[in-house]
């Protein structure tokens, strides 16, 4: 029939002397060890009816529990003086009467913490009550026992303060003095002679123990209480008890309840018991946590869940929990509405481990789509603004992988790392590893190299073979992007993929396989070689910053002092160094002190990159090496105008330069370069340069005015 309340009690731990003297001996002292000298006197009043502490040193010393307070608060008639007065409200009273009874020491003010209603902040009042337990205490071992089968994260939640609480478990006080509620389904005989009590399991059992149970019930109260129920035993009318049920105790029964188990849906049952995951914050140890177990035990003797994600709290930005009453929450629709779902996903999903309280404030949300979402949008709109213009077929320009130029080998290579990392990580629950994995790749691997070092690459007018495999390269990772990332930013990933999907594709990104990594796809001597050309980069750029060199003005060489095994893995990646610090050619040696003078003497400077490499570059600027660099510096000014007129990537413009004879004749020899860098048709030079643009810039020392037109 069931479950039926084979250890379900109500238990008296004593008699409740209610509004009464006490029976037995009750003005002495007594020891207790949460009694301290740190506070007061270390002497306090011990109330067995209002308190835990106190009730269960009265139970230990055999204390009577006298209740002199109401359920409304107020004190019974047998107060004489204060009956019907709400007990909060006769402090100072109290105080007087005692005053004019001699019976006052002192009186004296002292702040301490007291319980309130979260909700409408009035004093809470605490006092002993009948109550009907589930005798939890008999089944502690089972408890522990089936607590350290369960995977937590954090792991030591286990043992820590969920495992501390069940191994001082307590009996659980079920019911609750309540109207709405699912009601106990308790009734006891109205015959005081018999006095039989039954605990019913299932609908069939009450409809079977009623005279007239209708065909469309209701099973809360008042209706279940309108139901006449006979007595088995001697059939006289039964009662039901007035209590509801802990509503912890309906959350804890979830696992089975939702299949209507046991009355249908067996085997389903026992197909998804125990429930692979449950998430919920870290205030829940004790509660939905503790019911499902405890429920689970008493019933199965097993565990409800395999894996339990605790997570943590969301405060505001000034580190306090979030609350209606203190108004300190942010409305989610203002973010929704400035910075995106998808940003407030993945900054409640980046900024910490799910367990630990993240600040939450619209700031920190806006940071996260400037730092990473608009960083990956740019990315994919540079790859997409140049396809459009090359006509770009992802099947028809397809060029094979090992075709491929190094720089799409090792990104490819690169990102089957990432989907590794991404998967372990959400496998282990660590999210925010994950996304930071994500970040670095998309921030630092895809934009800030792999991007900035492929952009030439798609400037040559056809359709070469190293533009297509770029094309390629760019699309594949794009689309497997999209799909790594679509359980984390799902507008955006969707959005993503429509516009690279073609007709053979599945209608939606969340309709596809999870990314897997592809190991023929992998080059780890690569990605080590990649590597060590990055630190040379940081090196040559840190460097440069010393000696007040800036990176557009190109140097004669740059010299590598490593052992022979690491130039040989570098040789293939030298362009790469060449281009970045730009210099005009890289040198290797093993002997560091060749080149001691020239650097004491300021041609050359030197920096450490690990314990066995250093760089050092030639610091001499000749006058075509400050032509180029001026060049560079004129190409940029011209790209932020075209920039500021909202020119198209393929408009072309006519140029117009003020210069001094000296910069003009630096200029001149590189009038092609600037012309092809910038889509200008004729760059001229003249003393008032006109255009739908004019301005002046200066550069070092000189002032420079340029005029464009489209």
């Amino acid at each position: 029939d069931g479950f039926s309340g084979k250890e379900l009690e109500k238990i008296e731990y004593e008699p409740l002397f209610k509004y009464a003297k006490p029976n037995k001996k009750a003005w002495y002292i007594v020891c207790a060890d949460f009694v301290t000298m740190d506070d007061g006197t270390g002497i306090v009043h011990i109330a067995p009816a209002f308190g835990e502490d106190d009730y269960n040193v009265g139970r230990k010393y055999d204390l009577p529990v006298i209740q002199l307070v109401k359920l409304d608060g107020t004190f019974p008639d047998e107060v004489d003086l204060w009956k019907g007065q709400f007990v909060k409200d006769t402090d100072s009273s109290i105080i007087e009467h005692l005053k004019q009874q001699g019976l006052i020491e002192g009186v004296q003010k002292h702040t301490h913490e007291y319980p309130f209603c979260w909700r409408c902040e009035s004093p809470l009042l605490y006092y002993a009550m009948e109550s009907w337990f589930i005798a939890m205490t008999k089944v502690q071992e089972s408890l522990v026992n089936n607590n350290n089968k369960i995977n937590w994260y954090p792991e030591y939640l286990q043992q820590g303060r969920f495992g501390d609480f069940i191994r001082e478990v307590k009996d659980w006080a079920l019911s609750r003095k309540r109207y709405w509620g699912t009601p106990l389904p308790v009734w006891t005989c109205t015959n005081k002679k018999c006095n039989h009590q039954i605990c019913v399991g299932s609908v069939d059992e009450l409809r079977g123990l009623s005279e007239s149970f209708p065909d469309n019930y209701d099973l809360h109260k008042p209706l279940v209480d309108e139901l006449v129920v006979k007595c088995p035993k001697c059939q006289s009318e039964m009662k039901r008890e007035e209590e509801v049920i802990d509503c912890w105790y309906d959350s804890g029964s979830a696992f089975f309840a939702q299949w209507h188990y046991p009355f249908e849906n067996k085997e389903k049952f026992k197909e998804n018991y125990p429930v692979d995951f449950i998430c919920e914050a870290l205030d829940q140890t004790r509660g939905w946590f503790y019911s499902l177990l405890a429920i689970s035990t008493f019933l199965f003797n097993d565990l409800p869940y395999r894996n339990v994600l605790t997570l943590g709290l969301v405060l505001d930005k000034d580190g306090q929990k979030m609350s209606k009453s203190k108004q300190n929450y942010v409305d989610p629709t203002v973010i929704f509405d400035n910075e995106g779902a998808d940003s407030l996903r993945w900054y409640l999903m980046s900024t910490n481990a799910p367990w630990v309280s993240t600040l939450f404030y619209e700031e920190a949300v806006k940071e996260t789509l400037g730092k990473f979402i608009l960083t990956l949008w740019n990315s994919y709109k540079f790859f997409a603004t140049y396809a459009h213009l090359d006509r770009f077929d992802s099947k028809k320009n397809f060029v094979p992988v090992e075709r491929r130029n190094i720089l799409d080998t090792w990104i490819i290579s690169v990102f089957q790392n990432l989907v590794d990392d991404v998967r372990k990580n959400i496998e282990r629950f660590e999210i925010h590893r994950a996304t930071r994995a994500v970040e670095n790749f998309v921030i630092e691997d895809l934009s800030n190299w792999f991007i900035r070092r492929s952009r030439k690459r798609l400037w040559v007018e056809e359709m070469t073979d190293d533009k297509a495999s770029c094309y390629s390269t760019m699309y594949y990772i794009f689309l497997e992007l999209s799909k790594l990332l679509a359980p984390f930013i799902p507008f955006f990933t969707e959005d993503l993929y429509i516009n690279l999907k073609t007709k053979d594709m599945l209608e939606s990104v969340h309709l596809c396989d999870y990314p897997r990594v592809d190991e023929k796809l992998v080059d780890k001597e690569l990605e080590a070689s990649m590597e060590l050309i990055r630190s040379l980069t940081d090196g040559g750029r840190t460097l440069r910053g010393k000696i007040g060199i800036k990176i557009r003005y190109p140097l004669q060489k740059a010299v590598v002092v490593c052992p022979k095994k690491t130039e040989d893995s570098l040789t293939t990646l030298i362009d790469l160094l060449k281009g970045e610090i730009n210099v005009k050619t890289v040198e290797f040696t093993r002997d560091l002190k060749l080149f001691k003078k020239a650097v004491e003497k300021g041609d050359m400077a030197q920096i450490k990159i690990d314990d066995n490499m250093f760089l050092i570059l030639d610091t001499v600027q000749t006058p075509e090496l400050f032509a180029e660099g001026f060049s560079r510096e004129i190409v940029r000014r011209i790209q932020s105008m075209r920039k500021e007129m909202n020119l198209d990537i393929e408009d072309h413009i006519l140029t117009e330069i003020a210069v001094d004879k000296e910069q003009k004749q630096a200029l001149e020899t590189w009038k092609g370069y600037i012309s092809e860098e910038t889509r200008s048709k004729t760059i001229t030079f003249v003393e008032k340069p006109r255009g739908t643009l004019v301005k002046t810039w200066k550069i070092a020392e000189a002032e420079i005015t340029i005029g464009i037109h489209k």
